[in-house]
């Protein structure tokens, strides 16, 4: 894995309290988490992670495949969620996303949503890029990407109070609770699009 990603140099920390450490004192671009790590108390640290070190990006590794924790995970800040049960090419494919800067959704949070659709989601099968805008298309698409509201208006050249209109109008469609669970469903969406295209 160190080869493909071409990191040069592993630290490794016993503890949360030893990653904060090694954030002060090495020049970090990615932080793996277990989230069962001593010290490690969920969203609060990895706020403080990205307190610390703005520009690091963090994975979080679980043995907890479920969808709450995950979103939980992403919500706190965390640029990827790898399962433990993930085989070495999804490991790896999580940390090159990671690094490009994407957002990683572990594979079975998109598996998953057809099965639980009927009793939690029941428009999720249903759901195409036909229902927005032309300009929310493009939106939903930066969306899933794991892009901010500045970077998207950067990239579509408008202004980002715009940008956030368009957000929360897609927020609205998909009847996601937040933008992290949007970006999940943006994800899906795209990842399908592309399937049938």
């Amino acid at each position: 894995l160190r080869d493909s990603l071409a990191v040069p140099h592993v630290v490794e920390a016993a503890d949360f309290q030893g990653v904060l450490d090694q954030l002060d004192d090495q020049a970090v671009g990615l932080v793996i988490l277990d989230l069962n790590m001593p010290g490690m108390e969920g969203a609060p640290s990895l706020q403080a992670i990205k307190t610390q070190r703005r520009d690091v990006r963090i994975v979080v590794i679980s043995g907890s495949d479920d969808r709450n924790d995950v979103l939980g995970a992403l919500s706190g800040g965390a640029n990827g969620y790898i399962w433990k049960g993930s085989d070495n090419d999804e490991i790896s494919r999580a940390l090159q996303a990671v690094m490009s800067g994407t957002i990683y959704v572990p594979t079975f949070m998109a598996e998953a949503a057809p099965a639980q659709a009927t009793d939690d989601e029941p428009e999720t099968p249903e759901m195409d890029l036909s229902r927005f805008t032309p300009r929310q298309s493009e939106v939903l698409l930066l969306l899933a990407e794991g892009k901010s509201n500045k970077e998207i208006a950067r990239d579509l050249d408008l202004a980002e109070s715009t940008i956030k209109i368009h957000v929360t109008a897609i927020l609205r469609e998909l009847g996601a609770r937040n933008r992290t669970q949007a970006v999940v469903m943006a994800q899906k969406l795209s990842s399908d699009s592309n399937g049938t295209s």
